[in-house]
């Protein structure tokens, strides 16, 4: 369970499996990479979901029993508009995530960014591999200015 003085923006129960099982099994580097990213941002951030048992992951996610989130290594903030953008910036200065999934569709509520640090698989083609993940990226930032344009805005935000 996480030391709330170690990682003080972030509670047991928002990192918690939301199936009720009551498992938080986050991994530590992890949220110390999320405490910084949270500390440079300035500001509050919802942390939609955290760890997930593998039971839940299979009802919540295509990933089934083994997914990002079941390792503590993933979360998914809820953001959206020039805020998602500052995020998603903080986050690719850090360099710590090999995973970033984007979602800037639809009502603002729903809107949010998934951030991993899983390993790929030894062997194996792993879905988050940096080429990959760039790919993500960028989809994502396009996805961005395309939400930045459709709210009014001429040009996205600056990178602070």
């Amino acid at each position: 369970m996480p030391d709330n003085t170690t990682w003080p923006h972030f509670s047991d129960a928002e990192l918690a499996c939301h199936c009720g099982c009551g498992r938080q099994e986050m991994d530590h580097t992890f949220l110390n990479h999320l405490e910084a990213l949270r500390t440079a941002f300035g500001k509050p951030v919802v942390v939609t979901s955290g760890f997930r048992c593998p039971n839940y992951n299979m009802q919540a996610s295509h990933t089934g029993p083994c997914g990002p989130h079941t390792t503590g290594k993933a979360v998914d903030i809820q953001i959206s508009g020039a805020d998602a953008h500052r995020l998603l910036s903080l986050a690719l200065q850090q360099g710590c995530y090999t995973g970033i999934g984007i979602s800037q569709a639809g009502p603002h509520n729903t809107r949010f960014i998934h951030l991993d640090s899983i390993e790929p698989s030894p062997g194996g083609h792993d879905p988050n591999t940096t080429a990959n993940t760039a790919v993500q990226v960028a989809g994502g930032l396009a996805s961005l200015a395309g939400i930045f344009l459709a709210e009014g805005n001429n040009t996205p935000p600056n990178n602070p």
